[in-house]
């Protein structure tokens, strides 16, 4: 390997000076030579530049100031050390040479060594300038980078922000709106219409008007709800810590049921459904939850942007040939609604991103339900193909691949799946709520009840395991952040203690509602799980599950 050698050029207009310094410097270093400042500044400038240059002060045509002035001014020269070598001895000269732009300055006559020596101290500091600023240079352009990913970021967040503040707000102003009318309602009833600002049909129809308001703040607290839920499964999504599940389920039940739903909510918009799901499908190995929440999600967004005419929901499986369990899943939704046009189609799957950004746009929502569905197609293994028309519809193709599960593999998953802390006590009607939030007793206690239940309340994990050690339960409701004692612990105790409510079900009711939540619960010994807020159904559905194994 040629190591290329530095190259020092001397400017002197006495060639026995520049004889001299060459014979020193010529077998470390390749010398060039210039008897006059003018071809020295040649010579500087040219296509393979000095790492160096040995200046002499007193010459004819040009003074070495002069000429280290005219270096300083040019741009590809200003970096290049220069070191006086001069009879000058005295502070003055030395110091105006140092303000003109040289790095040293060395008397003759002089010692080779000191020379030698503070030529390589000077090219090494040139050097480490030279990478110095050549790091700089990409720092600064890493920095710009960086600059507009976060211009990119905080355009984001501020989009984030104002589609969640209305979003949020919207729902929460129905929420409190129908509870002071509910109030004022209840008011009335309780003064027996005595003096009430309420005209006098209002006593006729009071219970009638009382109904629908709880029916509208009900509906207002699902729409926050499902909010709420996009938010934290974009969270998930954007932190990469969302987990999803391998378990067997029944694709034609699940898709059927759904199909139902849409139907339903199509109808009362006057748009026509149809779907074909075929039947031969079975059972797949996979992530029934984020599924379902992506075929909602899509043809949600389908009726939304349908404002008439029809939606079709086509089913498709493609075996793949080296292995027939093996499938390619193609779900189809197609909408004969106002389309996307072909600018905009590159954008849709950006997140928070609404085609129509005025304040009198058509279309609510927070804009990023198909960002949310193409990270989970992904995370999935699959892919989403749009295909869109401006004002003639759209069809985005879903293809995603699935294992297939016979019964008899269904038999040992679900045999495997059952868990060891099982023991039903026939016509036992006492459950044990363990929550500290009295807001959340009171409505746990109301659903139980109203099922048929008798209700203790324990609130921690310490009092749970007193509880549990002198009440005969026929399951345990348990909250998981509490004081004293987390759920998580007080299941493990109340597992190892061997009495008379270790291996009842204990299922979990709690507001850890994030992707690997419910595994982390079933970890710690519970039999389920159930993400707050709670309906009744899903509590009736959960318990007729484990009572009646």
């Amino acid at each position: 390997m040629t190591t290329v050698k530095p190259r020092i050029l001397i400017i002197d207009d006495e060639a026995g000076n520049i004889n001299v310094l060459a014979e020193y410097l010529v077998r470390d270093y390749t010398v060039l030579a210039a008897k006059d400042g003018q071809r020295g500044l040649e010579l500087a400038s040219g296509n393979e530049k000095p790492s160096l240059i040995l200046l002499d002060i007193i010459m004819l045509d040009m003074d070495g100031y002069e000429v280290c002035r005219r270096l300083k001014r040019h741009k590809d020269t200003r970096n290049i050390p220069v070191i006086f070598i001069t009879t000058m001895d005295h502070e003055r000269g030395e110091e105006f040479g140092l303000r003109v732009g040289a790095v040293d300055y060395i008397t003759k006559p002089f010692n080779p060594a000191i020379v030698m020596a503070r030529i390589r101290t000077h090219i090494e500091l040139s050097q480490h300038q030279t990478e110095l600023e050549q790091l700089v240079e990409e720092r600064t352009k890493e920095l710009s980078e960086i600059s507009q990913t976060l211009k990119k970021s905080n355009n984001l967040k501020q989009n984030f922000l104002n589609s969640i503040s209305h979003e949020l707000r919207t729902p929460m102003n129905g929420i409190y709106g129908c509870l002071d009318m509910a109030s004022s309602y209840n008011e009335f009833i309780k003064d027996g219409a005595k003096e009430r600002p309420f005209c006098a049909s209002d006593a006729e129809n009071v219970y009638e008007k009382v109904n629908y308001t709880l029916q509208a703040g009900r509906q207002s607290a699902s729409e926050l709800m499902q909010v709420i839920e996009d938010i934290l499964l974009f969270s998930e999504l954007q932190s990469s810590s969302l987990v999803l599940e391998q378990q067997p389920f029944d694709f034609q039940t699940m898709s059927q049921e759904l199909a139902l739903s849409i139907a339903e909510r199509c109808e009362a918009k006057g748009i026509d459904f149809q779907y074909n799901i075929p039947t031969d499908i079975g059972y797949l190995n996979g992530d029934q939850r984020y599924l379902r929440l992506v075929l909602v999600q899509m043809l949600k967004n389908a009726l939304k942007f349908t404002p008439r005419g029809s939606i079709r929901l086509d089913v498709k499986k493609k075996p793949l040939a080296d292995n027939p369990e093996d499938i390619t899943l193609q779900l189809i939704i197609s909408d004969s609604g106002i389309g996307i046009s072909e600018e905009d189609l590159g954008k849709i799957f950006d997140p928070f991103r609404q085609l129509d950004t005025t304040y009198s746009r058509s279309y609510g929502g927070m804009g990023n339900g198909l960002s949310i569905c193409q990270e989970l197609v992904g995370m999935m293994g699959g892919e989403i193909v749009p295909n869109s028309q401006l004002n003639k519809g759209s069809q985005f193709i879903i293809k995603l691949p699935y294992t297939t599960i016979n019964q008899e593999q269904l038999k040992d998953v679900r045999q495997d799946n059952i868990t060891e802390f099982v023991n039903i006590k026939r016509g036992n009607r006492n459950m044990l709520i363990v929550e500290d939030n009295r807001v959340n007793q009171m409505i746990l206690e109301h659903v139980l009840t109203k099922l048929g239940f008798e209700v203790s309340v324990a609130e921690n994990g310490v009092e749970a395991l007193k509880k549990s050690e002198q009440g005969d339960f026929a399951a345990i409701l348990m909250d998981c952040q509490m004081p004293l004692m987390d759920g998580f612990e007080a299941t493990r105790q109340i597992r190892l203690s061997k009495g008379i409510n270790s291996d009842i079900p204990i299922i979990a009711v709690t507001a850890n509602a994030m992707s690997g939540d419910r595994q982390v619960c079933l970890n710690a010994g519970m039999n389920d799980y159930l993400a707050k807020p709670v309906k009744e159904e899903q509590m009736q559905r959960c318990l007729d599950l484990w009572l009646s194994k």
